[in-house]
């Protein structure tokens, strides 16, 4: 089965440094290096690395023909893909530090110019019970969640990255809901030191029709499937030696994930073999070039 993912695509510019920047601070990088980036694109592109069928649609501007071919180089349908004459293409700027954490600096760029219009037009070719991908770096998701839903479409939102107006959103549409403990604590409106099974504890409440699975880092995940009354789902990490860069193991996740469920994989299983391949993503650097192909990952988890 085919996936509609309508979602972001970003030129990334990732910079290697030895600490965070503090207020006032002037650092050289270690490193530098441009990366194919995005949510929506490196999803797309964990999706095509599954096994699964993806069609990308979204949004560059006239400099972002490198986000094009990559998605192309996977084997990924860009039928749908604007090129925006006026607006450049959505780019990020990411550092780095030793450790293989990041911090992203967002620019949405021609991510940000999708109309209801446009959406009608994605999503016409799509049945009921047909699935669909979204993130939160598109511009109109309110709408577009309205649209799929009277499409009777399986939507699946990572809501990353968060924003205040996801609050006001109806979520409570949504097939499936993947997003990360803070991103959790934030929708869930608990503060930000709540505990992940409490946040999920209220998510629950707040939707109870809906997959919940909140992706832990280093903990691994805690999952719950709709109207589920049994103690979540904890799948533990899997091992990894060393972590390089966690840029895109959400990303990674996600698409696994979804990949899995449309192939028939068990729930368990599927969470399993997606926490796997998120971590084998944090093994290597950048966004999109780290996410490992299938082959990969089973071979891991054997």
């Amino acid at each position: 089965m085919n996936i509609l993912n309508i979602g972001s695509l970003n030129l990334d510019h990732v910079y290697h440094l030895p600490h965070f920047l503090h207020l006032g601070e002037t650092l050289h990088s270690t490193a530098y290096h441009r990366f194919p980036g995005g949510k929506g694109l490196n999803q797309s592109i964990a999706l095509a690395r599954a096994g699964a069928t993806v069609t990308h649609a979204g949004a560059i501007g006239s400099d972002g023909a490198l986000l094009r071919d990559t998605l192309l180089a996977d084997h990924i349908s860009v039928m749908p893909l604007l090129i925006h004459p006026a607006e450049p293409t959505g780019h990020a700027i990411i550092h780095v530090t030793p450790d293989g954490q990041n911090a992203i600096l967002l620019h949405p760029g021609a991510n940000h110019t999708l109309t209801t219009e446009h959406f009608h037009a994605f999503l016409a070719p799509l049945h009921p019970g047909d699935p669909l991908l979204l993130q939160n770096e598109i511009s109109q998701l309110t709408p577009l969640l309205h649209l799929a839903h009277a499409a009777q479409l399986r939507v699946t939102l990572n809501p990353a990255p968060f924003t205040a107006d996801l609050l006001d959103a109806p979520l409570h549409l949504l097939d499936t809901l993947i997003l990360n403990e803070i991103e959790a604590c934030q929708l869930a409106r608990l503060p930000s030191d709540t505990a992940p099974h409490a946040a999920l504890v209220t998510l629950r409440q707040q939707y109870p029709d809906t997959t919940l699975i909140l992706t832990l880092g280093s903990q691994g995940l805690i999952a719950s499937l709709p109207h589920e009354t049994t103690p979540p789902l904890h799948i533990p990490a899997h091992p990894i030696s060393r972590v390089v860069d966690t840029t895109a193991a959400g990303d990674t996740f996600t698409g696994y994930f979804l990949a899995e469920r449309l192939r028939g994989t068990p729930f368990p299983d599927a969470l399993r073999l997606a926490n796997t391949a998120a971590a084998l993503c944090c093994t290597q650097p950048g966004a999109s070039p780290s996410i490992p192909r299938r082959a990969d990952v089973l071979a891991a988890l054997a």
